[in-house]
């Protein structure tokens, strides 16, 4: 494993492997990796004429990214923590046994699924969502206190491997944005909403109700906090992931008009 630290080395991996290949699940864009680069977390795990494997240090484990042509050519390896990726695809018709099949040879299980939804703002109207339920208690995070409450909450209750955990840092650039939102009850933070405004979508990063305050229809109202923060910014389309199993947000998802859009996920782990 060998950490890419510098532009130039990841600019010359990048037109070695710029052309198409047959497997891959390294979905990310070239800012983004500067970002990982910048911040010292992108490595070189393998690299052949026929694959090129990436990993992104996260706070306790990696994430991999692969492109290759040839699946048997990835060999087993040895690092200090966990390693989890996620491979999509179309549908349940596409599901990509191949590629799981060959990563559990390398130790990988199968971990979770997530399913992708999405709702058009069109229709919806803002005095709609309000009106039926009192929103008064939801309001942007802003003090470093209920950041780290939101940083606790978040690493408790979300599965840390499926989907990307934000790290304080980012809760905090999320803050400044006004994309970050929570829910008090009696002044205390209950629950939160997180946002992220890209290429006219609203995406809804990570919503979760402390476990002391659910039963209450929380999630209902951090939802259409959410609605309304991507009306406010005239989104065209609202979108998010959620886990396959996970019933009681899929239902209020559904109820709101959130429907499949025929991509999903599986994640494999490597412990």
């Amino acid at each position: 494993m060998q950490l890419i630290n510098s532009h130039q080395q990841l600019e010359n991996l990048l037109d070695e492997f710029s052309t198409s290949f047959k497997w891959s699940n390294n979905y990310m864009l070239l800012e983004e990796l500067k970002v990982h680069l910048q911040a010292e977390k992108l490595f070189l795990l393998q690299k052949s004429k026929q694959s090129l494997v990436l990993l992104v240090k996260r706070d306790s484990f990696y994430r991999l990214y692969y492109q290759t042509n040839l699946l048997e050519e990835i060999q087993s390896f040895d690092v200090d923590q966990a390693v989890v990726q996620e491979l999509i695809y179309r549908g349940p018709t596409f599901y990509p046994q191949e590629e799981v099949e060959a990563w559990g040879q390398q130790g990988f299980e199968v971990h979770m699924g997530r399913d992708n939804y999405f709702l058009n703002s069109k229709g919806l109207v803002s005095s709609d969502l309000e009106y039926s339920e009192d929103l008064s208690g939801i309001k942007p995070i802003e003090n470093e206190a209920d950041l780290q409450k939101a940083d606790v909450m978040i690493r408790t209750y979300l599965d840390l491997y499926t989907g990307d955990i934000l790290t304080i840092e980012e809760l905090r650039a999320f803050s400044a944005t006004g994309d970050l939102l929570g829910i008090y009850v009696e002044n205390e933070l209950a629950g939160i909403v997180q946002g992220e405004y890209k290429n006219k979508v609203y995406w809804l990063g990570h919503m979760v109700v402390d476990e002391a305050y659910r039963g209450q229809r929380l999630s209902t109202k951090l939802l259409k906090a959410y609605l309304l923060k991507g009306l406010s910014l005239n989104c065209r389309q609202f979108q998010l992931w959620v886990l396959r199993d996970n019933e009681p947000a899929l239902g209020l998802y559904k109820k709101y008009g959130f429907k499949y859009l025929n991509k999903s996920t599986i994640s494999l782990l490597k412990k």
